[in-house]
């Protein structure tokens, strides 16, 4: 990909540059014009100079003379998705990441759109646009045509995850936004960190139209958690404590509810049954070729380890299946005693977890996170799926 120099800036070795990528393109024959690109979803990595994926990084486009603009956030994986008009192709913007007053690169690659078509545009939304609720330390972001019903529940699941990450995790959350947008498209909001009661909130974006409110919440929960462990310890925990904990907490938080707060919410026996049968079809048709799977070697997406890996996806409900055994047989109190044991190791994160797990709650637990069965995946999605029918 082209560099190109921003004078009298130490950001100029990391800046690529949109239409010299697509003009490079061009010229390998991958491709026949510009044009050819305008409104496709672009997915960008991130990266260190060792090619480590950066999550959770501000990603700024550089418009020359007009300046920059903070245009989104990496995920977990370092990764983020974008789409530029035919004129922005043109005007030969540049893009780059920041974390922390530290600048990084980019790679670069063509992503399908989460319903396979790749041609679908990912929407921008200012966020100034939307309409805003306060939800304690926390915000509500909504679309003007999102009802008072579902803004009233908004606020209400902003307060419940806040209290739920805080008590499960053992550490306050960080200031957090969510955005209900009324769009059928992927969605990002710029800008997406807003100054709010002295502190900084990450405000993350939901399409309304793309997805129901229970999955919607269920995924708010999840990227809340995860960038809170990312606030405290760095992308370097390893992804079957990040990951893992905030896939988990997921179903942790849904055990918690009353029959009347999951109907409120919207998860009903349909939903239920809807949302696990998908997941242990989805491990019933791994178990013959790969009746286990390797936690401790289960990497973040990134130029290594691509997210396209076929094992991708079965890191989810592997390791929240790890969590929910270990908080079974010890208590939710052994995670936040864990996050409390690693965090004066910051550069050996897994094998003081590994030995805290070992120590504490059970011997075996490295064997398992080595070679963990599949068929315990189906059998706690058995367990929580009868347990969760059970409350409605």
């Amino acid at each position: 990909m082209n560099k190109t120099e921003i004078p009298h800036s130490n950001r100029a070795k990391y800046v690529s540059r949109i239409r010299d990528l697509i003009d490079d393109m061009i010229s390998f024959g991958l491709t026949k014009s510009r044009e050819d690109f305008a409104g496709v979803n672009f997915g960008f990595t991130v990266v260190d100079s060792a090619e480590n994926p950066i999550p959770f990084a501000s990603v700024i486009i550089d418009l020359d003379s007009l300046g920059r603009i903070k245009i989104g956030s990496t995920n977990q994986s370092g990764q983020i998705t974008l789409a530029f008009t035919k004129q922005m192709i043109e005007n030969n913007p540049g893009i780059f990441g920041e974390k922390n007053g530290k600048y990084y690169g980019v790679s670069f690659n063509m992503t399908a759109s989460a319903n396979g078509n790749i041609t679908k545009k990912a929407f921008a939304v200012n966020l100034n646009s939307l309409d805003t609720l306060e939800a304690g330390k926390d915000l509500l972001y909504f679309s003007k045509s999102v009802s008072q019903k579902d803004r009233d529940l908004g606020v209400f699941i902003l307060k419940k995850e806040r209290n739920f990450i805080r008590n499960f995790l053992g550490a306050e959350p960080i200031p957090w936004g969510m955005a209900l947008v009324d769009t059928t498209s992927a969605v990002y909001v710029s800008p997406d960190k807003v100054n709010y009661k002295n502190s900084l909130i990450n405000v993350f974006p939901f399409s309304i139209k793309e997805d129901n409110l229970p999955n919607i919440f269920a995924s708010n929960l999840h990227e809340w958690t995860e960038q809170t462990l990312d606030f405290y310890y760095s992308h370097s925990i390893p992804r079957w404590i990040a990951d893992g904990l905030s896939e988990y907490i997921k179903i942790a938080f849904a055990r918690s509810l009353t029959p009347n707060e999951l109907k409120r919410i919207g998860i009903d026996k349909e939903w239920i049954n809807t949302l696990f049968k998908k997941g242990k079809k989805k491990m019933q048709e791994r178990i013959t070729e790969h009746p286990s799977f390797d936690l401790l070697d289960w990497q973040y997406a990134g130029l290594k380890y691509k997210l396209t890996n076929p094992s991708q996806p079965y890191g989810y409900p592997t390791a929240s299946s790890f969590w929910y055994y270990i908080t079974k047989k010890c208590g939710d109190k052994i995670v936040r005693e864990m996050l409390e044991y690693i965090k004066d190791y910051p550069e050996n994160y897994n094998t003081k977890a590994v030995k805290y797990l070992k120590e504490n709650c059970d011997s075996s637990v490295e064997a398992e996170l080595k070679n963990y069965p599949t068929q315990k995946v189906i059998d706690y999605l058995n367990e929580v799926e009868k347990e969760l029918l059970n409350k409605l």
